[in-house]
């Protein structure tokens, strides 16, 4: 009789779980920047199983997506045939093997055995975002059940508040954190800005605004979402500003380049006007300019995204508008936008006011009292009130011209003398005061011409140039003159501010 002893060898399973992600070109992003908006997709992959394993009764990987990202399951499942996705009440997710990935793995439990490969498609929904991401290998045998754990991949999307970092220690994963912000400043010839402040209607706005593009360096961005495209565009005030009057200075990299080639340039009248595919841009972006604007696109996205928005090189637009003739008073707006890999951006609202510019004039007795429409006697002597403009302080431009002009009746109205005083109170640059009702007259230069009646007063450069763009500048003056014949008088006057002539009422005396 024989007999003999067994002794069973156990197979310990320890598998190793790998998990990675990668965009929709298969490149890995893990630790990279990804457009917001575009399908990422992890790949679990548990390792293989030993020879000589139990049966395996149970496999599930458990995976909790991080929040703010959408998952495709449709996707998901199409590219995961070995796997059910389960969901529970709470939004949470896992995979279980099928019962043909079972079979697969105890058909030949004496042969090593991959467990097929996992994968979840997902799209980031925020700027800003951490998206880290590790899963659990379950396995369940006769003897028990055994769990791994993977490591943790972590991709990131540009638009960061570098205010609230994302990571607690180390090197910081995104160096060029910021938030995605186009910006617009208007300024004056010399380069100065002059947002919120008051302009003349001659005055041609100049708006420099930038295509903010430096969060975005090192990213690693896929061939779809870079074909979703790159666009700036300029929503100017429809009612005061004339868009033909549209004049591009410059539009450059921040490297220097000349990047002006490299865009399309439309003028939209009505975003229903673009054809199909920039209106489906513009609808998608989430952006929203309201009538007339322009938009420039990049031609060839990916050139352009390798050129300057993978290197963070910033584009800066030099443009320049005309404010209509027929917009006489009221704020002056304009915004920027950007379209980055489809996603909308706002930017700022520059503003400018154009105040309304009225001038009064008055005819007045010796007594100072007012005789308009009133009958005056031959010999009287009488003045002229030419009530002025007040410049408002806090203006974007300088004063070079403040001038009254009133063209006598020879006729009827002998020229005597003048007056002018200061309307408001003035601080000069030097420090001088002057007091509101103060006589101005040796600040000023007066022309008589006999030969036609035209009267014109005119305030001297060297003073003008002392009121600065902060201080409020106003004056009235007084054409005193002697009535020396018969009949009916009308007389109005035109104040000129920078080239801007303002006209008065009329006023009449016999």
């Amino acid at each position: 009789t024989y007999s003999a002893k067994v002794h069973p060898v156990v197979v310990t399973q320890t598998p190793t779980n790998v998990k990675g992600v990668v965009n929709s070109d298969g490149v890995s992003v893990d630790g990279k920047l990804v457009a917001k908006g575009t399908e990422q997709t992890w790949t679990l992959a548990s390792g293989s199983l030993k020879a000589g394993r139990e049966e395996i009764k149970g496999l599930k990987l458990e995976d909790p997506f991080p929040s703010g990202v959408a998952i495709n399951r449709e996707s998901s499942s199409t590219k995961s045939p070995a796997w059910t996705f389960v969901y529970n009440d709470n939004g949470k997710s896992y995979l279980v093997a099928t019962a043909q990935t079972l079979a697969l793995l105890n058909a030949n439990r004496d042969q090593d055995v991959v467990i097929p490969v996992a994968n979840v498609v997902g799209t980031p929904l925020n700027d800003g975002g951490t998206y880290p991401n590790t899963f659990k290998t379950i396995i369940t045998t006769p003897s028990g059940s055994y769990t791994t754990v993977s490591n943790t991949p972590v991709y990131y999307t540009p638009g960061n508040d570098p205010k609230t970092p994302r990571n607690s220690g180390g090197d910081n994963p995104t160096p060029h954190d910021n938030l995605i912000q186009p910006s617009k400043d208007v300024v004056d010839d010399k380069g100065q800005s002059i947002n919120g402040q008051s302009i003349l209607p001659n005055t041609p706005l100049n708006y420099v605004a930038k295509q903010d593009f430096d969060q975005y360096q090192g990213m690693e961005a896929s061939q779809a979402a870079i074909a979703k495209g790159f666009a700036y565009i300029d929503d100017y005030s429809d009612e005061a500003l004339d868009g033909d009057s549209m004049t591009v200075k410059s539009i450059t990299a921040k490297n220097g380049d000349d990047v002006s080639s490299l865009l399309q340039m439309y003028h939209v009248l009505s975003a229903d006007t673009l054809d199909d595919k920039l209106k489906e841009l513009v609808k998608q972006s989430g952006i929203s300019p309201v009538g007339e604007f322009y938009m420039w696109v990049a031609k060839d996205p990916d050139s352009f995204y390798k050129a300057y928005v993978q290197k963070g090189l910033d584009v800066t637009y030099n443009l320049s508008f005309k404010v209509k003739q027929s917009f006489t008073e009221g704020d002056i707006t304009n915004q920027t936008y950007q379209i980055d890999f489809g996603n909308g951006y706002y930017g700022n609202i520059v503003t400018n006011n154009l105040p309304p510019m009225v001038v009064h004039k008055v005819v007045k007795d010796k007594d100072g009292t007012n005789i308009d429409g009133q009958t005056v006697a031959i010999g009287d002597e009488i003045s002229y009130e030419l009530e002025g403009w007040v410049v408002p302080a806090g203006r974007g431009y300088d004063l070079y011209e403040y001038r009254f002009v009133d063209i006598l009746d020879k006729e009827h109205d002998a020229y005597e003398d003048y007056q002018v005083t200061a309307k408001v109170d003035l601080k000069l640059s030097d420090g001088t005061i002057i007091e509101a009702g103060k006589d101005l007259k040796a600040f000023t230069e007066v022309i008589y011409n006999a030969q036609t009646g035209q009267f014109e007063l005119k305030f001297k450069d060297d003073f003008l140039k002392q009121i600065e763009r902060s201080q409020a500048f106003g004056a009235d003056a007084k054409v005193l003159v002697k009535r020396i014949a018969a009949g009916e008088v009308t007389n109005e006057y035109t104040l000129y501010v920078n080239g801007n002539p303002i006209l008065s009422n009329k006023v009449v005396t016999k």
